[in-house]
């Protein structure tokens, strides 16, 4: 029988690269216990097989998209949620796994919240056994500082990634960054007009060992790669504290240092030498004790392929805890 209504669920997954680990996220989509769903999957111009071994899994759920060009995480993210029929989105790296009751769970939830509600999500955990984030969830839906207070909570006890699942009218009026960027910014703008309800409960596991990550791994070739977009990445971390510092520094202070941080970082990189200097002074007042501030400030001022080379170095020096 032909389905003609939409499906409850899109899950879209963003993968480049990741022929090793694709398979094992696939699955665990493929084997969920509630099964209204669409699978999307976003190979962001991949060079090895992993698109060969997705066209080889045959289910009729799994639509395969590939971009012509290396774009980014975030705007395979967007080509996924831009395909997107179900009325919620689940976004999923590659990188996870989902437990086979999640889609059952998160449904349960969904049905529960109120119409204000946009984001449902659940707790994860590492491939090292940690739960994920730090802090327990306040167990009711949070607005804008409500939310910037748990990720703050959060933010003191490792990352802050957790499950989530987006309501597909909201993509009408908000949408993934298109740039080289992260996705942090999109998250506070949401939550400006939709709350956000977040169970603590583990529905799902992330794998950080997994070769590629931009954000995770530390060779000479990825911190060149950082230097080719900074010029996108710097406009955007300064664009994010212009329209959410006040809130950051009041309720989130940790996070607000953190992007403070980030603005320097890419500004310098970028060759903004003025700007990076300005957002610089504001990291100083905040926390003028801190080592690693001075010593952005100084290959900051060099110039960005200094910056490379003196990243790298650092990255290798901490390996071997000198």
């Amino acid at each position: 029988m032909i389905k003609n209504t939409p499906p409850f669920y899109t899950v879209v997954t963003p993968v480049w690269n990741r022929e090793r680990f694709i398979e094992r996220c696939i699955h665990s989509v493929l084997s969920q216990t509630f099964e209204d769903f669409e699978y999307i999957i976003v190979d962001d111009f991949s060079t090895d097989g992993t698109s060969d071994i997705v066209k080889k899994i045959k289910d009729d759920r799994i639509k395969l998209i590939q971009h012509k060009e290396n774009m980014g995480v975030c705007a395979a993210r967007n080509t996924g949620t831009e395909a997107a029929t179900g009325q919620w989105i689940l976004t999923l790296d590659s990188d996870w796994m989902l437990d086979p009751n999640a889609l059952e769970k998160l449904y349960a939830v969904i049905q529960s919240v109120s119409d204000d509600v946009g984001v449902v999500g659940a707790m994860i955990r590492t491939d090292m056994g940690v739960k994920w984030p730090g802090a327990v969830p306040p167990q009711v839906p949070m607005n804008l500082v409500e939310l910037m207070r748990w990720k703050e909570a959060c933010h003191c006890g490792g990352a802050t990634d957790y499950l989530q699942c987006r309501r597909k009218i909201i993509f009408k009026e908000f949408h993934w960054p298109t740039k080289r960027v992260l996705e942090g910014r999109i998250h506070w703008e949401i939550a400006q007009k939709w709350k956000t309800y977040v169970i603590d409960e583990i529905l799902a596991t992330q794998y950080l060992s997994v070769e590629n990550s931009i954000s995770r791994t530390r060779s000479l070739s990825v911190y060149k790669k950082r230097a080719l977009f900074a010029k996108e990445r710097f406009g955007y971390e300064v664009e994010t504290i212009e329209i959410f510092g006040g809130l950051l520094q009041t309720h989130a202070p940790s996070i607000y240092r953190a992007r403070l941080f980030d603005a320097v970082y890419w500004s310098f990189l970028a060759g903004k030498r003025s700007i990076g200097y300005r957002y610089w002074r504001k990291l100083y007042y905040i926390q003028p004790s801190k080592l690693k501030s001075y010593g952005l400030l100084i290959s900051g001022l060099i110039g960005p392929s200094f910056m490379v080379i003196a990243n790298y170095l650092r990255s290798l020096l901490s390996k071997i805890n000198l």
